[in-house]
């Protein structure tokens, strides 16, 4: 069984330190960002709390589940790329 998390814009709040949180629901260590406004990709660890994004940034985040991104992809908003 393979588990799903919507991840796209709409779920970027106020970004915050990892500090002001003792812990996430889960956390994407190393994973590569593809950031679609900036045009680049990047190194990061991606927090998630309560189904959204609670962090993106390089600190140690702690989380109950920690999913090893490295030499992965996150992509927010990818829905359909195929516009008229």
């Amino acid at each position: 069984m393979r588990n799903n998390l919507k991840l796209d814009a709409s779920n970027i709040g106020a970004i915050v330190n990892a500090d002001d949180y003792q812990s996430y629901d889960l956390v994407f260590e190393n994973i590569t960002v593809v950031d679609v406004i900036a045009h680049e990709l990047r190194q990061a660890n991606v927090a998630i709390r309560q189904g959204h994004i609670a962090y993106v940034g390089n600190e140690a985040c702690h989380a109950k589940h920690t999913i090893d991104g490295t030499g992965k992809f996150l992509s927010p908003g990818f829905m359909d790329s195929h516009v008229h």
